[in-house]
């Protein structure tokens, strides 16, 4: 902190080195379901369940409170 307001150093990019092996497996994951009938490791329910969650922390940040995810 200075006397001009906070400063730190620029944002690093490196969310797609981090996760790279991540995304790597997935696609790999997502080809063998298509090209081998391979069952998805993610299904409906679990698309679901994410869209609640995300629903839930955008609400939690608006109204600034802990949003119980059942009521979703």
């Amino acid at each position: 902190v200075t006397e001009h307001g906070s400063t730190s150093d620029a944002l690093q990019n490196f969310f797609l080195e981090r996760y790279a092996e991540a995304y790597r497996r997935e696609m790999r994951h997502f080809v063998s379901i298509l090209r081998d009938g391979q069952t998805p490791t993610a299904g409906y329910s679990d698309g679901v369940a994410s869209l609640v969650l995300a629903e839930a922390a955008a609400l939690s940040v608006k109204r600034n409170a802990a949003i119980d995810v059942a009521t979703i």
